[in-house]
């Protein structure tokens, strides 16, 4: 007998757990891009989208579903991290109507005879409909049938268990046991992965009186907290901001839950009050359904207006090189109003910046097996490095300026697009290397090893802080080098292409490379040359760019390196 009633209930929560996928699934369908529609334009503050965030979470019936979407939006740059705050607090509120639809539709009513008209529905629609819109609302009538039906296997289940050992196995109100359930609701929510299965054996345990209304109430806080843990699953080996955001989740949960056990008595007596006025204070599982929602809402109030200082927290952590990278360091608000401050601290930053853009080359140019992740991350922080200095230099009011400082202004904005430029065409050089050790033909490989050793040795001439004259010699005889070294190999890939030891689709997507790779040095040198004026404050602004003008020969990509 007992055997009997573990198969069945622990097949009534496999049943349970399909039909939340399917209706969660089914809903997704239908709603098409609903959901990230909803997220991106009713999330401006944090209030609506706690709202948002209940709401959709009610309506697809999962608020790990929900949460999960939010981290993908977040990783994005659909939304920020502030933003996706307000939809997790809002998602732990909406998870709730679950416990009410258990509550008050599975356990008061004859259940088969909802869910079978349900199943026929569903059936009828999935396999009958044209569209996939309407595929996926058949898909959740589906769903919500089975729900029904595992509900209506739950609690068989449950009433044997109690036919069998009696009501008063877990009915002791003491702080072992309290703890106890705690655990209990937390384990269960972790193994499930879902806090509506476990609210659903909870509310149908306390409905057959196996276990009394005060450890129900600890088991549900519990399961609260555990529906944690599907997020941390979910962002395992994830970027920093998806464990942002899963960290806000976990606070969110932890707190509430640690303030509703605090205030455990005085909440299941306020609770009580509020039963009895809405009329479920003598029915147990809509009283727990009611003591879910309530301390979650209490949780929304009492944490809401904390919401930016908890995302402030979040952002401190997990920060990696390339988030460190991207945040300007000299650029301060302070300084705005002071046009000669604001301009100084422009140049030290664009200075940072051509560091970081050399160093980007350098590792290109190396094209280690494993660097073109490396490579992406790098010129992904330095380009919006570079967006962040823009932004600054065209927020400064150019009416306090002199004619000089204006004209400065407009030279740092003109450097920082330099930049910018070359993190986007980095990549380049990472594939001419690639090609360097893979293209099967020694004479090819031996054209790109040289051209990528004289690139090397001319941008770590130019990364040198070195400003002597003769270093001014030293650049000037790199850059001719360089130029050199450019025709040679375009010359020779052209000559290979005659004597076709290559196909001309292979050639043809080496030379884009190389000329894309040149037209990143001449960017790179364009950047130097202002930089280094500023340094120094007599080298001429146009040195390099003059040089490289008057070496550009027959390249077709000297028109568009011209600055416009």
């Amino acid at each position: 007998m007992i055997w009997e009633i573990i198969f069945n209930a622990a097949g009534g929560l496999a049943l349970f757990m399909m039909a939340m996928s399917m209706m969660t699934d089914g809903l997704k369908l239908f709603a098409g891009n609903a959901l990230k529609s909803i997220l991106q334009h009713w999330t401006s503050n944090v209030y609506r989208g706690v709202i948002s965030g209940a709401l959709i979470t009610g309506f697809v019936q999962s608020s790990s579903a929900v949460t999960v979407a939010t981290i993908g939006f977040v990783n994005a740059g659909i939304l920020t991290l502030q933003q996706a705050i307000g939809v997790v607090f809002g998602a732990n509120l909406g998870t709730t109507i679950t416990g009410w639809l258990v509550s008050i539709i599975g356990l008061d009513f004859n259940i088969e005879a909802l869910a079978m008209p349900l199943l026929a529905f569903g059936v009828m629609m999935n396999y009958s409909a044209t569209g996939k819109k309407y595929q996926g609302l058949g898909h959740f009538l589906l769903g919500l049938g089975i729900f029904f039906l595992a509900l209506s296997i739950l609690k068989s289940a449950f009433a044997g268990i109690s036919d069998n050992f009696g009501t008063e196995l877990f009915r002791a109100n003491n702080i072992t046991n309290t703890w106890v359930f705690v655990f209990f609701g937390f384990v269960l929510t972790a193994f499930t992965q879902s806090s509506s299965a476990a609210i659903a054996i909870i509310l149908t345990a306390v409905g057959e009186g196996i276990v009394g209304v005060n450890l129900a109430a600890a088991a549900v806080i519990g399961a609260n907290i555990g529906t944690t843990t599907t997020t941390l699953f979910a962002t395992m080996n994830a970027t920093a901001n998806a464990r942002r955001v899963a960290v806000c989740h976990v606070a969110f949960n932890v707190i509430t839950g640690i303030i509703a056990l605090a205030m455990l008595p005085l909440f299941i007596l306020a609770v009580s009050e509020l039963g009895h006025i809405i009329g479920v204070k003598d029915q147990p599982a809509p009283f727990l359904a009611l003591f879910h929602t309530s301390f979650n809402l209490v949780g929304v109030i009492l944490l809401v207006p904390f919401s930016r200082r908890i995302g402030e927290m979040a952002e401190k952590m997990f920060v990696t090189q390339e988030e460190s990278l991207s945040h300007p360091q000299f650029l301060d608000k302070t300084v705005k109003q002071t046009p000669i401050l604001a301009i100084a601290a422009l140049w030290n930053e664009l200075g940072r910046l051509y560091n970081l853009s050399c160093e980007l080359v350098l590792m290109a140019i190396a094209g280690r097996s494993k660097s073109a992740g490396i490579v992406k991350r790098h010129a992904d922080a330095i380009f919006s490095l570079g967006k962040e200095i823009n932004e600054f230099a065209t927020s400064l009011s150019m009416e306090n300026m002199t004619r000089e400082q204006a004209e400065e202004l407009t030279s740092t904005i003109r450097t920082s697009r330099y930049l910018e430029d070359v993190s986007r065409t980095a990549h380049e050089f990472y594939l001419l290397s690639k090609s360097a050790k893979e293209i099967g033909n020694e004479e090819c490989t031996a054209l790109l090893t040289q051209y990528l050793k004289v690139t090397e040795n001319t941008v770590n001439i130019f990364f040198s802080d070195n400003n002597e004259q003769a270093q001014k010699d030293v650049k000037l005889q790199a850059l001719t080098e360089y130029q050199k070294a450019y025709q040679d190999t375009k010359e020779g890939l052209l000559q290979i292409t005659i004597k076709h030891h290559l196909s001309v689709d292979e050639i043809d997507e080496i030379l884009d490379n190389l000329s894309h790779s040149r037209r990143l040095v001449q960017q790179l040198l364009k950047a130097d040359s202002r930089i280094h004026r500023v340094r120094n404050g007599d080298t001429p602004e146009t040195s390099v760019q003059e040089n490289i003008e008057e070496n550009n020969g027959d390249d077709e990509t000297a028109s568009s390196a011209e600055e416009t």
